[in-house]
């Protein structure tokens, strides 16, 4: 398959170049719009999904089907195994997109939702940087500062 002209847009959301058909798909169209919101942002691709990330661990994650589009703040998850953090996300809002010629604003919901997700931001006492809870040892103390001051060990 060519990747000439408007598959130049395809390949945004399709950079292994896994997905050739013909045409824009839904999802496709979708992940581009939000794309073009969300500028520098990762792409991953499943047939079915494409998910954004945009600005590590303290942006934001979309999630883009054909059916929604969902809005999700990077988190960890402390594991039993090793007790290691692994990384994952936490869902913000989601948006059924049955009727697809009605599209909402999606400029709007995304400064929604990241005024939502900085809101759940705390700071840390020593380091003054911004994390979300996960990232915190206690209400003011973030990991990193508590092993460092508090000997704390992880």
């Amino acid at each position: 398959m060519s990747w000439e002209g408007s598959d130049q847009e395809r390949w945004q959301v399709d950079p292994e170049r896994r997905y050739s058909v013909e045409g824009m798909t839904v999802v496709e169209s979708r992940a581009l719009e939000m794309l073009k919101l969300l500028p520098g942002a990762q792409v991953q691709r499943t047939r079915d999904v494409i998910q954004l990330n945009w600005q590590g661990e303290n942006g934001l994650v979309v999630l883009v089907t054909p059916d929604s589009v969902e809005f999700r703040r990077p988190a960890i998850e402390w594991t039993c195994g090793s007790y290691a953090p692994a990384l994952t996300s936490r869902l913000l809002k989601r948006v059924e997109l049955i009727n697809r010629k009605r599209q909402p604003n999606f400029r709007k919901l995304i400064q929604q939702v990241l005024q939502s997700l900085r809101s759940q931001m705390r700071q840390c006492r020593y380091c003054r940087q911004a994390f979300l809870p996960e990232r915190m040892h206690s209400e003011d103390v973030c990991h990193g500062c508590a092993e460092q001051y508090l000997g704390v060990v992880h």
